[in-house]
């Protein structure tokens, strides 16, 4: 299965999302709780995948994360938001966004969703509930 990293600063909740995920077969790679963490985290283990939340504190932006890191490495990203219609994903660097609060089963669809775009496969006609494709992602993957 693929490596995720997660970034969010509510660490119950990142603690809740790496649950979710190792017990879905995924391999957490590392937590991160700021963009300072995150890009430390994704240049040291290149993970395959990224859960990120779109607004950190301290008024840090998780887009951030996604438009460095995506210069070097290439992986899939899944933004987790409160505010579905924030302007900054319009123009986020990703593959989709997913609406708070989710359910797990909807967290996992949606990561799965991300891995087939990278892999070059269209995105589904029916999607989770709450999960949005973004506007500059190449639905048919990056591959």
């Amino acid at each position: 299965m693929k490596t995720v990293m997660v970034v969010d600063d509510d660490l119950m909740l990142a603690d809740t999302i790496e649950d979710i995920l190792t017990e879905a077969g995924y391999t957490v790679c590392g937590v991160a709780g700021s963009v300072a963490e995150a890009i430390c985290l994704g240049e040291r283990l290149n993970p395959e995948l990224g859960v990120i939340d779109l607004r950190l504190a301290q008024g840090e932006w998780g887009t951030d994360i996604a438009a460095i890191l995506r210069k070097h490495i290439s992986f899939g990203v899944l933004y987790t938001t409160g505010s579905p219609e924030h302007p900054k994903l319009s123009t986020a660097d990703g593959e989709a966004s997913l609406v708070k609060p989710f359910s797990s089963a909807t967290l996992v669809a949606s990561l799965r969703i991300v891995t087939a775009l990278m892999q070059g496969e269209p995105a589904p006609n029916r999607l989770p509930r709450g999960f949005r494709l973004l506007q500059g992602a190449s639905h048919t993957g990056l591959a």
